[in-house]
């Protein structure tokens, strides 16, 4: 009886073992937004840049630049969908570097706590920023992601579309005429100001 006991204990050792390495396996293999990040706001890759703007004035500070596309990851750490997404934005990240085509552009990770939630931030002016920003992109939840040009959106990414398709529109973004960036900035801001009416409306 005791043997048996002994043997059972033993088995059970070994499961426990094996489930915490699948368990830790799991963990280590999600992407965090700091994965994705420099160890500085701006620091440059050649003239590729990934960034992580900490309060309003930041954001805007960092997206605008002439002929520069940008695409706009907005996440939360309590944003349970957002580690799913994370690997998305990742691979946007990876897949837009190796784009020679892809002269002038950046990768902007941004905390929904410190950029757009106006009641988080504690200086009024922020606050006010972080509102405007919120209605301009129309975020309503996270994970949320754009593509831009010349700092303003004109382009909503579903989280369904692949790193890939995301990085080919960003090229075809970089090389379209005025008149095309144009339309699709006034495509983008009927359908930013449609969806925070509607939200408004809920």
């Amino acid at each position: 009886m005791a043997r048996l006991r002994c043997l059972v204990l033993c088995f059970l050792a070994i499961v426990f073992m094996i489930s915490c390495g699948q368990s830790k396996g799991r963990h280590s293999s999600e992407v965090q937004p700091s994965e994705f990040t420099t160890d500085s706001v701006g620091k440059p890759i050649t003239n590729k840049v990934v960034l992580t703007p900490s309060s309003p004035s930041e954001f805007n500070k960092i997206i605008s630049g002439s002929g520069r596309v940008s695409f706009v990851y907005f996440w939360a750490t309590w944003c349970g969908q957002c580690i799913q997404y994370n690997g998305v934005a990742k691979r946007v990240i990876n897949e837009a570097l190796n784009r020679s085509e892809l002269k002038n552009f950046a990768i902007i990770s941004a905390d929904y706590d410190k950029v757009l939630n106006d009641f988080t931030i504690d200086d009024m002016a922020e606050g006010k920023k972080a509102l405007e920003i919120k209605q301009k992109f129309a975020v309503i939840g996270t994970p949320n992601m754009f593509l831009l040009i010349d700092g303003e959106p004109v382009k909503y990414v579903f989280t369904t579309n692949d790193a890939k398709q995301i990085v080919d529109e960003l090229t075809e973004i970089s090389t379209a005429d005025k008149n095309s960036i144009s339309t699709m900035k006034n495509e983008f801001n009927l359908a930013a100001k449609k969806r925070n009416s509607d939200s408004e409306s809920n």
